[in-house]
């Protein structure tokens, strides 16, 4: 069966978060880069770590028949561009959010999705609130449990066997690196780790 092939496109709007930290029991955090060409989300699986922002509907419009590379597989018998009847976006995200919820409950069975599960979109746009809602990757649409970065940034851990140091930086024209926070660091690095652990073992 063919139907719908659709590239998927973003737009933009604002709204306030009113969920209270106190309340967060994060356990958990999935970072989800959700490209115009490939997405892909990490923790991930083995293999294709990114999949093509691509989804496949049915002639009607209505129900998904496949997502990804499988959507490319078929030939569409037309590709429509941002039709009002139905958000592309948030059908792709729900195709995730069940890759996701499987990948996570495989590797941490006593996991509670979505409630302890924090995601960093790389897209700068509040829309994927939304979107992110109506795919039930989010318990609330003011949930403190979704941030937005960007792709020219990124988080460096150095994690040694003496010490361990952080920083984070940004990728500027040329590139060229950008330092957005000073370094810091401090002795915790596996030998402290080993250590503490055989104390531990000690003492019991």
């Amino acid at each position: 069966m063919r139907g719908s092939i659709h590239m998927l496109t973003l737009s933009y709007y604002s709204k306030p978060l009113e969920e209270s930290m106190a309340l967060r029991d994060i356990r958990i955090l999935v970072a989800i880069d959700f490209g115009t060409t490939f997405s892909g989300f990490a923790p991930g699986r083995q293999g294709n770590p990114k999949t093509p922002t691509a989804i496949l509907y049915d002639k009607e419009y209505t129900n998904v028949i496949c997502w990804g590379y499988s959507a490319l597989e078929e030939e569409p018998d037309e590709e429509l561009d941002d039709p009002e009847e139905r958000p592309p976006i948030v059908d792709y995200l729900t195709q995730m959010r069940k890759l996701i919820k499987e990948t996570l409950e495989k590797r941490w069975p006593t996991i509670k999705f979505p409630q302890q599960v924090d995601l960093v979109f790389t897209i700068p746009a509040e829309i994927m609130r939304e979107c992110a809602y109506n795919a039930g990757l989010l318990t609330s649409i003011a949930s403190n449990n979704i941030d937005f970065t960007t792709e020219h940034s990124f988080f460096v851990a150095d994690c040694g066997g003496g010490t361990v140091d952080l920083t984070s930086r940004k990728l500027l024209p040329e590139n060229k690196l950008s330092e957005i926070t000073e370094r810091i660091g401090d002795l915790c690095g596996s030998t402290f780790v080993d250590k503490e652990f055989y104390h531990g073992l000690v003492e019991k």
